[in-house]
């Protein structure tokens, strides 16, 4: 990633397509990934780079998507409320 903050809701569609995509089979995994991400050439590379993470350390990778997406909705609603 480009250490450019991350939307939470651009983590949410991060998080949302790794965990459809990471039990898909890889011919189907690179078909499913350019439908879902379509021209958003950044999305493309994130959630390539976080299944090829995934197929070596599956829960550690899930375990940081999770984690990220918790930090960054408390933020989110400490910025709100």
């Amino acid at each position: 990633m480009t250490g450019v903050p991350v939307e939470p809701d651009h983590w949410h569609r991060i998080e949302d397509l790794f965990h459809a995509a990471i039990d898909l089979p890889d011919e189907q995994r690179a078909e499913f990934v350019r439908q879902s991400c379509g021209a958003d050439a950044d999305l493309r590379q994130e959630l390539e780079s976080l299944l090829a993470a995934g197929d070596q350390e599956s829960p550690l990778i899930a375990g940081i998507i999770d984690q990220a997406t918790a930090s960054l909705l408390e933020e989110d609603e400490q910025s709100s409320g």
